[in-house]
């Protein structure tokens, strides 16, 4: 299947029409800040699982070095670095228990598309809240160490006026 084919079967959006090679534009851009998890069908049942700022731009780049042979792809919901990171990790180690894993990379043999999105999306939850309990605690620490230094400034100024200035 050619990259105009797969493009076509993308929802379309209201409004103004897309090219075929615009049709990504549905996709999120790294304008939003986020890290995504992306899945890649390609012609042959090889899947690629992957991260990126923009992943709009990386399917694309995918797109064009298998000469428009993509078959599906799927984005999952971003969040920060941290889940994108163990996101990606978890994604791949879980599809490797049910597809078959080429060189030990992030690519894999699977014909069926469900199966990968059915696979991977429930893992993704689980790094989404294990990275937010990580911000959440690197948030709480940083907290504590600003207030920290704080009443240690305070303590400072205390101790410095209460020490009597000798006199020369």
């Amino acid at each position: 299947m050619t990259a105009p084919r797969v493009l076509s079967m993308l929802p379309r959006r209201k409004g103004r029409k897309l090219e075929a090679a615009g049709c990504f534009e549905i996709f999120p851009n790294h304008r939003a800040g986020r890290h995504f998890i992306y899945a890649i069908g390609f012609v042959g049942g090889v899947v690629k699982i992957g991260q990126s700022r923009d992943p709009r731009a990386r399917l694309l780049q995918h797109a064009r070095s298998v000469g428009g042979e993509v078959v599906w792809a799927h984005v999952f919901g971003g969040g920060s670095q941290g889940y994108a990171n163990g996101g990606e990790r978890a994604a791949v180690e879980g599809l490797a228990k049910v597809c078959s894993r080429i060189n030990k990379s992030e690519w894999f043999h699977c014909d069926d598309k469900a199966l990968v999105i059915r696979t991977i999306r429930p893992l993704l939850a689980v790094a989404k809240e294990t990275a937010a309990r990580w911000d959440r605690e690197r948030d709480q620490a940083a907290a504590r160490s600003a207030k920290a230094a704080q009443l240690l400034a305070e303590y400072e100024a205390k101790q410095k006026a209460a020490t009597p200035v000798k006199a020369a």
